[in-house]
């Protein structure tokens, strides 16, 4: 009888451990704190979904809801930062007192932000029309051709091409080629090809090869206007840069480049 009275009253302690142990937790979260609340915006305090309220001390974070409600437990006692935010908002913070137990309840409004984009100067790269009038300019420089520039050819008067080519270019004229088609030819020069025949010059619009003697269809150089003409150049064969001397003529070569922009 003594051992079981012994045994008993081991039992009985070790039961209220237990149960004691159980209850700490308990006790435990019931001194702790909980922040809830709202949050709003702060024009119209529609709720704003998805709004963050953080105490980053505690490294704890929660979410508003659809329709703007948080709720933010297990807070021991203390003084925290608390923080809000949300896309498009300016955050909030502020700093709270929490007890060993209880709820707080607050309503964050929150303001929309407007971003003003700072002035931004916007300096273009060059054109493809800088380029090649540069490289224009770079041969004109040199004395070796003629060259009419993109001021010459805007004092037209409603010419036809062909016309001013023939007026403005020593050793041009133009060659009919049935109503208003024109093609230049050289004025130095007589290829024989089943008979004499004009000697029709060489001509390239924008790098791109138009005309490059017999057989080749005559280019109308009617197709193009003046006034969208930047600059034209023109080369008896012996003044041909290496450049546009990759097929030649003997009665010359006219290189056209006109307006990209």
């Amino acid at each position: 009888m003594p051992m079981l009275a012994h045994t008993g009253r081991i039992l009985a302690i070790v039961l209220s451990a237990c149960l004691w142990a159980v209850g700490l937790p308990t006790r435990a979260l019931a001194q702790q704190a909980a922040l809830l609340g709202t949050v709003l915006e702060d024009s119209t305090e529609r709720p704003i979904v998805n709004a963050e309220i953080a105490i980053p001390a505690l490294q704890r974070l929660v979410r508003s809801d659809s329709a703007g409600n948080f709720s933010l437990g297990g807070i021991p006692a203390g003084v925290y930062r608390v923080t809000v935010r949300a896309v498009g908002c300016a955050p909030l913070q502020e700093t709270m007192a929490f007890g060993t137990a209880g709820r707080i309840e607050r309503d964050y409004l929150l303001a929309r932000t407007t971003t003003t984009l700072a002035p931004v100067d916007v300096t273009a790269d060059a054109t493809v029309d800088d380029v090649r009038l540069a490289e224009f300019h770079a041969r004109r420089r040199l004395g070796t051709g003629r060259f009419l520039t993109q001021d010459l050819l805007s004092q037209t008067d409603g010419r036809a091409l062909s016309d001013v080519l023939a007026s403005r270019i020593p050793g041009l004229r133009s060659a009919s080629m049935g109503g208003n088609q024109r093609a230049m030819v050289s004025t130095r020069g007589v290829v024989s090809f089943r008979g004499q025949r004009p000697c029709y010059v060489k001509v390239m619009v924008d790098r791109m090869l138009r005309y490059n003697g017999s057989p080749d269809p005559l280019f109308d150089i009617n197709t193009l206007d003046p006034a969208t003409i930047a600059g034209v150049e023109y080369y008896t064969t012996a003044q041909v840069p290496a450049e546009f001397n990759g097929t030649s003529t003997p009665c010359g070569t006219l290189v056209i480049w006109t307006r990209w922009r």
